[in-house]
């Protein structure tokens, strides 16, 4: 048996609306912002082929580049290898789930 339930509040309809055209106007936007940043790492590399790694200062705006290095732990890794020590440190909480999809009808 289905527990699903149909909701037919034109107010709802019209937030889910609503929020379906931010998303797709944040989604444009965050690929808007990822190609400019792509321009400025490829300005920001030939600047650093003359001057160097460090931090630049542009328009009030501080760029920095260099290494770094970074450690994360392998937890997938770590799970294969020792999953009895794993289990022992592994917490489970139950958290409150809400969640909006998108229906598509075929």
């Amino acid at each position: 048996m289905d527990s699903t339930k149909i909701i037919t509040s034109a107010e709802v309809a019209e937030k889910l609306n609503q929020r379906q055209a931010l998303k797709a106007q944040i989604e444009e936007i965050t690929a808007q912002i990822e190609e400019i940043t792509a321009q400025i790492k490829e300005l920001e590399a030939s600047i650093e082929k003359v001057t160097g790694c460090g931090t630049f200062h542009c328009n009030g705006f501080s760029i920095t580049c260099g290494d770094k290095e970074t450690t994360r732990f392998d937890t997938t890794r770590f799970k294969a290898e020792q999953p009895d020590v794993y289990k022992a440190y592994c917490k489970t909480s139950t958290v409150h789930s809400f969640t909006v999809r998108e229906l598509i009808e075929k």
